[in-house]
């Protein structure tokens, strides 16, 4: 696979981490572009989650459904850690609530 490839999925992966949905159809062009098969339940699983705000997803599940998307990846040749930058404070994914929109929200 090129780099140009390689450069256009990593994008497009980091894009839909910091929107505010998960989208699997994002997930599908990417694994047709690197050429995965994921397995088949990690896969429904996630298809299940299609356009579901991340902020509607608990923090183990936004974890999870980050974790299994690399592993659709890994070992095809991307440099993965480019990812990592998700977990930065504009992230939609990861993103801590402040006390301010908590208390809006009736949480406290």
């Amino acid at each position: 696979m090129d780099e140009f490839t390689k450069e256009v999925v990593i994008t497009a992966l980091r894009d839909m981490f910091q929107s505010r949905n998960f989208n699997i159809c994002t997930i599908d062009k990417c694994l047709k572009l690197a050429g995965s098969i994921p397995d088949g339940h990690e896969y429904d699983s996630l298809s299940a989650l299609h356009c579901i705000s991340w902020k509607d997803m608990s923090p183990e599940l936004r974890k999870e459904v980050f974790d299994r998307t690399r592993g659709f990846f890994a070992g095809r040749g991307f440099d993965l850690s480019a990812l990592e930058m998700i977990f930065n404070k504009d992230s939609q994914v990861f993103e801590l609530e402040s006390k301010k929109k908590r208390r809006f929200l009736g949480i406290i």
